[in-house]
């Protein structure tokens, strides 16, 4: 089953309404470890995920995204060595066959590294990456967000992230 892994997140900006939300779904995957953005029961994750520009709706400066949890709780042994890249894309899915390449990611060489060694604050069941460097985003490009965790631990499988329910195009890769 192919899933948009990641439902919904506030992109915090300078846009002249603050927040853009993208979704509203409130399922949960039952796989903790497989979820985007980040991993929280495997030390370490990758995630690539595309935003349509028709979802975002207008151009601005990007300052940080947040993600929502279905519960609260510590996520202590997460929150370390994160990498955030941030960059436009033509592109609206991935392949969802693996092929003699490899997976079908976009490369990041042209992106902007956002967040470099971070980590992200939790109030309550919203989680947040704030970047080092904003990123400019033009309003017509869709948009493609990597996320990189290599966390010395894990916080377990309880806390999981919302997604949206499953769709023919992939447009999340872990």
């Amino acid at each position: 089953m192919r899933k948009t892994l990641l439902l919904f997140a506030l992109i915090a900006s300078t846009f002249s309404f603050g927040q853009v939300p993208i979704g509203s779904g409130t399922l949960v995957d039952s796989n903790a470890g497989l979820t985007t953005p980040i991993s929280i029961y495997y030390s370490t994750s990758l995630s690539q995920t595309i935003y349509f520009a028709s979802e975002i709706g207008t151009a601005g400066t990007i300052t940080s995204i947040d993600f929502m949890l279905n519960t609260t709780g510590s996520l202590a042994n997460t929150n370390t060595m994160i990498d955030v890249w941030v960059g436009h894309t033509s592109r609206a899915s991935y392949s969802p066959v693996v092929g003699a390449s490899g997976a079908d990611w976009i490369s990041v060489a042209s992106h902007s590294h956002v967040l470099t060694n971070g980590s992200f604050t939790l109030t309550g069941t919203t989680l947040r990456f704030t970047f080092d460097t904003p990123f400019a985003y033009n309003g017509t490009d869709n948009l493609v967000i990597t996320v990189d965790a290599n966390k010395a631990g894990d916080d377990g499988n309880t806390i999981k992230f919302y997604q949206a329910a499953a769709t023919t195009d992939v447009t999340s890769l872990m």
